[in-house]
């Protein structure tokens, strides 16, 4: 449940955009796994048992948007990572006889890993591997101990069902799964071969069984369902590996294999570092040679150390093939999820196997080592935020922040406030999902008051206000502008609104007394023989039939220019502003006509509730006159102080992504500076501090100032500043809404007023 909320209620990888509303849609599912062009990639795998459990979380996945409260992770992978973290507890708890102290730390151990910890809705093929390898494997060594003491004693029945089962769903969910199989089988052969028990006989002629079993479903029957259901032949490529490749450098290959494979290891036992581990699995393997030799049992089977040693390099082995099929596993954001489920499984399994003959019942050193897997448990959770952070950075953070943007739709469907954008509803997984959203009842605004599809994402998203200011200039609350026009670049590089054919308009639903600005000509090609022109005007607007004109111009570029800007200025009496610019029918095409963002130089004042910058679900406080003692220096405080998303702390305030302070002023004062110190409220990562703005606002104005240094002190702080651009008005405090980003503490430093 904790790395549920940890993860931010999971996330919609890009490749599930098809697989949901394929999952959701008509038909059968017993037909639908068998479709590998739309489940995986074009490409077959025979993994069809994977793609069955899929529709499972695909179900549950239904159920939560019902319920309202959309989570995007696999229940598959949260049931079955606690299966495996208390089946590896039990086993080393009574069979090992370590204890319930030490079992339990080992399952914390294997619940720890990024890999089981950063879980999102993927493939469940993996997690169905490590399930059924942990239990294959236990059930393999209770056999073989039985067999040791009576060489002709058969096999339990539960065993014998068990590794067939288990050996069934890994090769059926996944390649992993089918090599660890085999890996297995080629252990129990040689085991009996090498003891001549009865058991290694039994169980390796099960083994095979179903490797054969797999062997005719991938090859033959599988291929027949897909062209019985869906008329194609599976394209097998997938399954060549390319040894070429490796031979062309099998040195590099090899020691980028054994890298990633160390650091797997490494993310599993606390994030030690690679020579550490490389180091523990040297002492590993000497002490299985010790346990061993004090046993005397390597004459009837397998030596441990043989077997350690066997299934590191079988794992390396396999590392090396899967990267050189599929070159980003060796992307840092990709190293710290999903791929590596099964060899963590095995890295905890292993190491209480190894641990357990060096305990043998001795107090004092099972107290050591549940202290040391105390310690490593401690270092998976120390290492989780910035694993986070790494798979966040990486080549899924568009997908993360689409989720984000998909589970805030569904869960405000008919919310009039809330507009999809085109991008939302060109997304086949939320078009499938929101059919399932449930309607709550909200209160139907003017049609005119918000904006529509992309341009509600660039002037009403959360933080999209100041973003707009950064982008296009001018200082208005994009959330009172209406335009029908479209975002054009310029030669000076900051943007502007306007129209290539035809007729645009902006209306800008601020009361104001003056604004100016520039309007904007230039060419839509490289054709400069030719004049063109434009027709800007300007009205004061108190509604759709009383407008008042202000200004009027005929901008014209001649031959030989690109571009053309020029200045108004006008006295909007108070009223709404609204621009409206026509480029002529011959013209089409040929010329860009538009504005940069005005900027309103009086408002005239007047009362202003807050506009919190952030779409944030979070409670209003009200700051104490105790409370601004923390924040604000000596004895200057505002008319008002109100807050979300914060906290008050010795240091001043700590402000989430999201977070705003609102300080209101005095209509007739004026705050000529304001400035203060950010520095990060947890131990800093690289990147995971957020922006915090400085601004002031008051009737639609929202001044956005740059801090005036941009290098951090000595201290790791970094600075905010602003002013009052007219008396009264609230000065604002607001951190960027970007909810990977870690808490900030901020205290205002320098106050002076005047007027």
């Amino acid at each position: 449940a904790i790395s549920v909320l940890f993860n931010h209620f999971g996330m919609l990888h890009f490749e599930w955009w098809g697989y949901i509303p394929f999952h959701l849609g008509p038909g059968s599912i017993w037909a639908k796994i068998f479709d590998s062009r739309t489940l995986d990639q074009g490409v077959y795998a025979g993994r069809e048992l994977s793609y069955l459990v899929d529709h499972v979380d695909m179900l549950v996945l239904k159920w939560s948007v019902i319920a309202g409260h959309p989570a995007f992770i696999s229940v598959t992978h949260v049931l079955l990572s606690i299966f495996i973290g208390v089946w590896i507890g039990w086993y080393a708890a009574h069979d090992l006889r370590l204890g319930s102290l030490v079992g339990l730390l080992l399952a914390l151990l294997f619940w720890t890993t990024p890999f089981i910890y950063l879980h999102f809705l993927m493939r469940t093929a993996k997690i169905l591997t490590a399930a059924g390898g942990v239990v294959l494997l236990v059930e393999l060594i209770r056999a073989g101990r039985g067999g040791l003491e009576n060489r002709t004693i058969e096999p339990s029945r539960r065993s014998v069902v068990l590794v067939a089962v288990s050996g069934w769903v890994m090769s059926f969910a996944d390649r992993q799964g089918f090599y660890f199989l085999v890996i297995a089988w080629g252990c129990m052969v040689i085991q009996w071969l090498w003891g001549r028990t009865r058991v290694a006989r039994d169980m390796s002629l099960v083994l095979f069984g179903v490797l054969l079993v797999e062997l005719v479903y991938f090859f033959w029957i599988a291929p027949a369902c897909t062209r019985l259901f869906w008329g194609y032949d599976p394209d097998f490529s997938f399954n060549r590996i390319p040894l070429g490749g490796f031979f062309a450098e099998p040195v590099h290959n090899a020691e980028l294999g054994l890298r990633l494979l160390l650091q797997t290891i490494s993310f599993t036992v606390g994030r030690l570092p690679l020579a550490l581990v490389a180091a523990g699995l040297g002492l590993g393997i000497v002490l299985a040679l010790r346990h061993d030799q004090r046993r005397q049992t390597w004459r009837r089977q397998l030596p441990l150390a043989a077997l350690v040693a066997g299934m590191f390099l079988a794992l390396w082995t396999m590392y090396v093939l899967m990267i050189l099929r599929h070159p980003p596993l060796l992307w840092p954001d990709t190293a710290v999820a999903y791929y590596w489920i099964p060899t963590g499984a095995l890295v905890v399994l292993g190491l209480a196997s190894l641990v357990s003959g060096w305990v043998d019942d001795r107090p004092g050193r099972k107290r050591l080592l549940a202290v040391a897997l105390l310690g490593a448990v401690g270092g998976n959770l120390a290492a989780l935020p910035r694993h986070s952070h790494v798979f966040a950075s990486g080549h899924l953070h568009d997908s993360i922040v689409d989720t984000r943007e998909i589970r805030y739709a569904l869960m405000h469907r008919d919310d009039p406030t809330y507009f999809e954008s085109p991008d939302l509803l060109r997304n086949p997984a939320y078009i499938a999902l929101r059919e399932y959203a449930p309607l709550h009842a909200y209160t139907q605004p003017p049609r005119d008051q918000f904006g529509y599809g992309a341009w509600y994402r660039l002037t009403r998203a959360s933080g999209a206000p100041v973003r707009f200011i950064e982008r296009f200039g001018g200082n208005l609350d994009s959330r009172f502008l209406h335009t029908d026009a479209q975002a054009f670049p310029t030669d000076q590089g900051r943007r502007v609104l306007g129209t290539d054919r035809n007729r645009a308009e902006l209306l800008v639903k601020i009361p104001s007394n003056r604004i100016g600005g520039e309007v904007v000509v230039r060419r839509a090609t490289a054709d400069l023989t030719t004049a063109l022109s434009a027709t800007f005007e300007i009205y004061a607007w108190a509604g759709p039939e009383l407008k008042f004109p202000r200004w009027s111009e005929r901008v014209e570029l001649a031959a030989g220019e690109r571009e053309k800007t020029m200045a108004y200025e006008i006295d909007s009496s108070h009223l709404y502003a609204n621009f409206t610019v026509e480029v002529p029918s011959a013209l089409s095409g040929q010329v860009v006509a538009g504005w940069r963002m005005p900027r309103i130089s009086y408002t005239g004042g007047g009362e202003t509730p807050p506009r919190w910058i952030s779409r944030v679900t979070a409670p209003i406080v009200e700051l104490t006159q105790a409370d601004l003692a923390h924040l604000l220096p000596g004895a200057w405080r505002p008319q008002r102080a109100l807050m979300r998303r914060g906290r008050v702390s010795e240091h001043g305030v700590v402000l989430s992504p999201g977070g705003e302070i609102w300080l209101k002023i005095a209509p007739t004062q004026m705050v000529n500076h304001f400035s203060g110190v950010v520095a990060d409220a947890t131990t800093p990562r690289t990147g995971s501090r957020p922006t915090v703005w400085g601004l002031w606002y008051q009737s639609g104005r929202l001044e956005s100032y740059h801090a005036p240094v941009s290098e951090h002190d000595s201290q790791g702080s970094t600075t905010f500043q602003a002013w009052c651009a007219e008396p009264g008005g609230w000065l604002v405090i607001a951190v960027e809404p970007d909810a990977l980003k870690s808490e900030v503490v901020v205290k205002v430093t320098d106050v002076k007023t005047g007027g």
